[in-house]
């Protein structure tokens, strides 16, 4: 149940990264044009895809890729002619699930979540505010504190360098708005991610620099927390692009983190099957997962089907 817990929360993040717009009045950019979420940071999807379904399997009686094993989850992507990302919806048990909607109005967007799980079932409104300058005032409403979706109050959102530099403020306080508990900047350069840099109360800051190979894949993620180096991610890619081996290493060269993935593609260059094997080492026990493998099987919608 924890992990389905953290699923949720990524979801529904993502959603909010992805819905957005470039607005020719309010400037509003996306960054993340027909980018699907991904525990990776990924590339565009090829020939511009209406619709995904992703079903999730576990617990695989082989490990292949015609593998059958148990459906855990299913996640629906859709996508506007733009390649905004304007709808999800993930599915775990007939009671269980989360859903999210987006539209673009003059100055901003705004956006529907709905999360039901059991006797708990809510919906919050995200929407919003040009401010002027390129920034953004983010709302929500109505506001809800709990683990399962824990957010900001208020975020003020900028723009600058023609979208390449996007700085983003956190609030728990709606009424003080001089002192963020957070703030993010990220600096891009088109819809690479070349570096962030986040500043946290006492003003502790982190930084995370992206390498890219020659041929504009990510290569790896550099990450300083608390001014001192804390671990460095790497990625091998296919001729795809697709990450096909990933490794997480701590300052001290232990790797605490090791996956492995294969992929079958449809005539696009869409995988629409994905295993992965994934091993992972925590300060708290050395046990093997029994169950290391996943699957990942695409059912993708075009516009020319």
């Amino acid at each position: 149940m924890c992990n389905d817990l953290n699923r949720v929360c990524f979801f529904v993040l993502i959603f909010q990264l992805f819905v957005s717009c470039k607005m020719k009045n309010a400037e509003y950019y996306n960054k993340n044009k027909w980018i699907m979420s991904s525990r990776f940071p990924g590339h565009p999807l090829k020939a511009k895809p209406l619709e995904i379904r992703e079903d999730l399997y576990v617990h695989l009686n082989d490990t292949t890729l015609n593998a059958s094993s148990r459906l855990n989850d299913y996640t629906i992507y859709r996508f506007n002619t733009e390649g905004d990302l304007n709808y999800t919806k993930t599915v775990y048990t007939d009671s269980f699930w989360t859903e999210g909607q987006g539209d673009y109005v003059k100055n901003g967007y705004q956006m529907m979540n709905v999360y039901h799980s059991g006797s708990m079932n809510y919906t919050t409104r995200r929407f919003s505010i040009y401010l002027g300058n390129g920034r953004f005032k983010e709302i929500v409403d109505p506001f809800h504190s709990n683990s399962l979706m824990p957010e900001p109050r208020v975020t003020i959102e900028s723009f600058t360098e023609g979208g390449n530099i996007v700085k983003q403020e956190f609030f728990n306080d709606t009424i003080n708005m001089n002192a963020p508990y957070q703030t993010l900047i990220i600096f891009y350069e088109g819809q690479r991610i070349l570096r962030q840099v986040g500043i946290r109360k006492k003003d502790t800051t982190d930084r995370y620099q992206y390498y890219y190979s020659k041929e504009l894949l990510l290569d790896s993620i550099r990450y300083i927390v608390e001014r001192k180096y804390a671990k460095k991610e790497i990625f091998v890619n296919n001729e795809h692009g697709d990450v096909v081996k990933f490794f997480e290493i701590t300052s001290g060269g232990d790797t605490i983190s090791t996956r492995v993935m294969q992929y079958e593609y449809d005539k696009y260059g869409n995988w629409i099957k994905q295993i992965e094997k994934s091993v992972e080492k925590n300060n708290y026990t050395n046990a093997p997962n029994n169950n290391p493998y996943s699957l990942v099987v695409r059912n993708i919608k075009y516009s020319d089907k």
